[in-house]
């Protein structure tokens, strides 16, 4: 590498030398690694510090990047604001479940997680409070503990003691002739939908017209029907009992136009109207 050799530049007609050098591999490897370097280190900084970055494809203009990083930090920003409603609606499910199933949860406190059995809630009973349950139990022992008709057998309705799915106003009433086999009851988005009689849950799943709906089998060959709920609290093959929360008012499907409970009642296959055994 440190061999010498001499470069010569000669005029071809009268062999005058014009230049000469004396170089080595070293020499000569050294001074193509630099002249690199400086080619490289000149072309980097042409494109870096000058407009000529801007027609190489794929580099954005500092306006379009300071747009995309603003995008993102709203994409961030909304994503953890649709987190935080989302935990939000969750927590309020749970705590609404726990209210109706008659238990209190421990909140999470900010420093800790801390967790606790659900305690049930017990209320004081006076001597009219007891009274009154016994004659309830006794009506519904005499109501409702008669066996399941046949398909073909005739129950008169009126003396069944049904239980109001949800307190509200009826905006649309029974109407056979326009296919319209319930009432609309108009109630606070969230208000607990209650079960009408006893009975074991037939269907509880999303239809795309009805949103979430739940049907219940009950005695008698009566199947009550409750639909556009927001929250489904029950599963299929679960019993409930009269006056049971089975799911949340709320404004599912493409049907539903507002918060609202669409209550159907079928026996035998016919359908009934609710206002006939209910009042609202």
């Amino acid at each position: 590498m440190r061999r010498p050799y001499r470069l010569v530049i000669i005029n071809p007609f009268t062999f005058e030398e014009k230049r000469k050098w004396q170089l080595t591999r070293m020499n000569v490897f050294i001074a193509l690694t630099l002249l690199v370097f400086l080619i490289s280190s000149a072309t980097y900084l042409f494109i870096a510090y000058t407009p000529f970055k801007y027609s190489i494809p794929g580099y954005l203009t500092e306006q379009e990047q300071k747009r995309l990083e603003r995008m993102d930090k709203e994409n961030i920003e909304r994503l953890d604001k649709l987190l935080e409603e989302l935990e939000q609606k969750q927590l309020f499910i749970d705590n609404i479940t726990a209210v109706l199933n008659g238990r209190v949860t421990t909140m999470p406190s900010d420093s800790a997680v801390q967790t606790q059995e659900p305690v049930k809630i017990e209320f004081p009973t006076s001597k009219e409070d007891s009274m009154l349950r016994a004659q309830v139990s006794e009506e519904e022992r005499l109501n409702l503990a008669k066996p399941m008709a046949k398909s073909g057998d005739k129950i008169n309705l009126a003396n069944v003691l049904l239980f109001r799915p949800v307190d509200g106003k009826v905006t649309n009433a029974f109407n056979k002739l326009d296919g319209h086999m319930g009432i609309d009851i108009i109630a606070p988005e969230y208000e607990p939908v209650k079960a009408t009689l006893d009975g074991t849950i037939i269907f509880a799943s999303w239809t795309s017209d009805n949103g979430y709906v739940v049907q219940i089998q009950h005695p008698y060959n009566l199947i009550s029907v409750y639909k556009h709920n927001s929250v489904l609290l029950k599963k299929v093959g679960e019993t409930v009992k009269a006056g049971e929360a089975i799911s949340f008012i709320g404004n599912s499907g493409e049907l539903s136009e507002g918060p609202h409970l669409h209550f159907e009642l079928w026996q035998n296959g016919q359908a009934l109207d609710p206002s006939e055994y209910l009042s609202f």
